[in-house]
């Protein structure tokens, strides 16, 4: 930022991140019934068209949002899917319905359409389809700066995951049962997904929520302080004491499986390439311990940190 002189220039600071999504409930819902009440159904399509869609967000320190592209699995289009839109929003097919690095050359394209002039710092992650020498190609005829996250640390340094996405979540399960509420035909098709999205994309992508994500990860105003060390500190390594009758199932396979002396003794045999057995301290443990400590099994009686 210091290098390009992006410090104070907060319009000038873009992040790209993209979002699934289904055509239907994202979580399970609460409800409200008699005491005593054993069986609840919510009426809804069974299936639904559960079709994979990629929302391919992007906006600016500043809270300004760049139209965004939506990503339909398929090859053909039809003309009805663009409807209830946002303006501004573009639509493409792939194989998948997911990003690809054709696809972002696109989206660099599109986004170039809203930018003013000048060069502007665009962040995002490190996903596979957006690594590609065109891509760069591209980013330099439209004087944008690239700059990828590295992967262990998106979870804290993207906006749109921080402020945008979170609460987009929280209003999409409303706007679908509203949907559902209002429309004798439940099922959601690409063809109605612009009616529930105009309204969620609206509520969730406002200037508020986009700068706040923005301090949140202290990339505007520049505040390395506000990650703490502990967010990118190792993860904690545990194992999973076996249970009772874990331990007398290793036990049962132990008398079964493994003679005495093979279980006993605290120095493996094993064979080289050459056939010929070798010695080794560093593998001398037993092989109760190999069978009771590395084996996790599906049921847990407590965790013990190690």
């Amino acid at each position: 930022m210091v290098e390009h002189g992006f410090m104070g220039k907060p319009e000038n600071i873009y992040n790209i991140d993209e979002k699934g999504c289904r055509l239907t409930l994202h979580h399970t819902q609460e409800v409200l019934a008699a005491k005593g009440t054993k069986r609840l159904h919510l009426i809804a399509p069974e299936h639904g068209e559960n079709t994979s869609i990629t929302i391919v967000a992007c906006c600016n320190a500043v809270g300004q949002a760049i139209p965004p592209m939506i990503l339909f699995k398929g090859k053909r289009r039809r003309p009805e899917w663009g409807d209830d839109m946002p303006p501004g929003t573009a639509i493409k097919m792939t194989e998948k319905g997911s990003m690809t690095c054709q696809v972002f050359i696109k989206w660099l394209t599109h986004f170039a359409k809203f930018k003013s002039v000048g060069k502007f710092l665009l962040i995002f992650d490190g996903a596979k389809s957006h690594l590609d020498a065109n891509i760069v190609d591209v980013a330099d005829e439209h004087d944008i700066i690239l700059f990828c996250l590295s992967s262990d640390c998106t979870h804290e340094l993207q906006p749109l995951d921080k402020a945008v996405f979170v609460p987009f979540e929280q209003y999409w399960d409303p706007a679908v049962l509203g949907y559902w509420s209002n429309h004798g035909e439940r099922t959601i098709t690409k063809a109605r997904f612009g009616r529930i999205f105009s309204d969620v994309w609206l509520k969730s992508m406002t200037p508020n929520n986009i700068m706040s994500g923005f301090r949140a990860t202290g990339i505007c105003s520049f505040n390395p302080e506000v990650i703490t060390d502990s967010a990118f500190a190792p993860s904690d390594l545990y194992f999973l004491q076996p249970s009772k009758k874990d331990r007398e199932g290793i036990e049962s396979d132990e008398e079964s499986d493994c003679n005495s002396e093979l279980c006993n003794s605290s120095v493996t045999e094993c064979a080289n390439d050459s056939g010929a057995p070798v010695n080794d301290e560093r593998l001398s443990t037993s092989f109760t311990e190999i069978l009771t400590y590395p084996n996790l099994r599906r049921k847990r009686s407590q965790d013990v940190p190690l």
